[in-house]
This record gives structure tokens, sequence and C-alpha cells, in this order.
């Protein structure tokens, strides 16, 4: 324990800037991948439409753990997989993408996607008229479509706080540093130049 608080204690002012930083570009990386979701999604809506077919339709089940303070903390994700066929301008393409938006990560909310596209049903498929490879079953925005947006607005802000603080104290302790007042302030007073009427008048007194 006195060991991880000694590491953290040699963290600097300068470290931490680039941590916040860091952690803001990675907030920017993840907000500009929402807005381009949100760009295709509101541009679905006006995608032209062809008949397909429901090849797959299953749930995916997904285990994974992370190292807590108290030990390993397990956690299950749920996934409905589902692809489809369908052929624009005689070329037949696959898509597995449903709508733009999260995954879910629920049973029931994956149950739900499944049973509503199940294997052998005909589907309309939205597909992109300049992309036809890229493709989905729903058109438009859901409240999961705002995900990514939000969560890149919120470590951006988080990123640039951190580093915005780190900044002020570094520089609070460079202007509070006595050492550097006392080097440039302190006076010379080890050599004292002689005065020259001084010099003159005692040369007279001996004479």
């Amino acid at each position: 324990m006195a060991l991880r608080l000694r590491s953290r204690k040699r963290i600097g002012p300068t470290g931490r800037i680039v941590f916040g930083l860091v952690f803001a570009a990675v907030g920017i990386g993840i907000a500009i991948v929402g807005v381009n979701m949100l760009a295709k999604a509101n541009a679905s809506s006006a995608w032209p439409s062809v008949k397909g077919k429901i090849v797959a339709s299953d749930v995916k089940k997904s285990t994974s753990s992370r190292k807590r303070s108290k030990g390993r903390r397990k956690s299950t994700k749920y996934r409905a997989i589902i692809k489809y066929e369908y052929t624009v301008a005689e070329t037949k393409h696959t898509g597995n993408q449903v709508s733009f938006g999260g995954s879910s990560t629920s049973m029931s909310a994956a149950k739900a996607v499944a049973s509503r596209y199940p294997k052998g049903a005909d589907v309309d498929v939205y597909y992109d008229p300049e992309n036809p490879d890229e493709a989905v079953l729903e058109t438009g925005t859901s409240a999961s479509t705002y995900i990514p947006l939000g969560v890149g607005l919120v470590f951006g802000l988080i990123g640039m706080f951190l580093a915005g603080q780190a900044f002020l104290a570094k520089k609070k302790s460079s202007v509070a540093d006595p050492s550097i007042g006392d080097t440039m302030t302190a006076p010379d007073e080890t050599y004292a130049p002689p005065i020259a009427g001084a010099t003159s008048l005692s040369c007279g007194d001996d004479v």
C-alpha cells in the first residue's frame, strides 16, 4: 500500500498535464466516431430499400473479468447476431448491422432483437446508395445512437479539466518557489569596492 502511494506522489504536474491531454484526446476521438454515427443514422432515413432474407439469427454470450481491490469481477454481456442477404444492382451483399447504435448488453434485449428477426424471415434492407455494402434493418436514430458522442464529450471535458488543474498547480508552484527568488534578489556581500574619497583622506592624515 505504501509503495502504491509513493508511486502516485512521484507523478508531478507535467505528468498530470500529459495524462489529462491524452484522456481528452481519447474523448475527442470517441466523440468524432459518435458524430459520424449520428450523421449516418440521420441519413439512413432517406436510404432506398430492397427485399432481403435473414440467414442467421442467434444470441452470443461473452464474459469478461476485471481486477478489483477485492478480487476479480466478472461481467456477462449478450448480443444479438443477425446476418442477412440482399441484392443491389444484381450484386449480392451480406449485412449484419441491425441499426446505428450500441449493441445489446442484457439477455432479454438480445433475445428480443433475435426474435424480431428470425432465421429465414423476409425483411426490408435499407442500404447506402453510395456504398451498397453498408446497410441496416432499422433506420434513424435511437437513444443508444447518442451514447458514443456523450461518452466522448464527457471524457474530453474531464481530460481538459485535469490538464488545466495540473497546469495551474505547476504555475503556482514555480511562482511560490523561494529558492528562485533568493537566487535572483540576494545581494553580493563578499566584495565591497573602495571609495576613492575615503582613500585620499586617509593618506593626508598619515602625512
